[in-house]
């Protein structure tokens, strides 16, 4: 159970991550003359997936937060 609930942790620190990266990327990367990219990086991440991804992931956060640690004899 604790190596699950690692993954599960380590999921949603690399969406984070991946997350604020890809924000600051627009946001420096944006021509003075050209589109806007913060816009575009905006309107990509409100999309369906990805809302549906941080649901599962925060559900799934909750879900092992209640099931209990078993205890191993050694």
């Amino acid at each position: 159970m604790k190596s699950f609930r690692f993954t599960v942790s380590a999921l949603a620190l690399a969406t984070l991550g991946a997350g604020y990266l890809g924000s600051q990327y627009s946001y420096l990367t944006r021509s003075e003359g050209g589109g806007d990219r913060v816009a575009d990086w905006a309107a990509r991440v409100d999309s369906p997936a990805l809302i549906w991804l941080a649901l599962i992931v925060f559900l799934g956060s909750i879900a092992l937060w209640l099931i209990p640690e078993s205890k191993e004899k050694t």
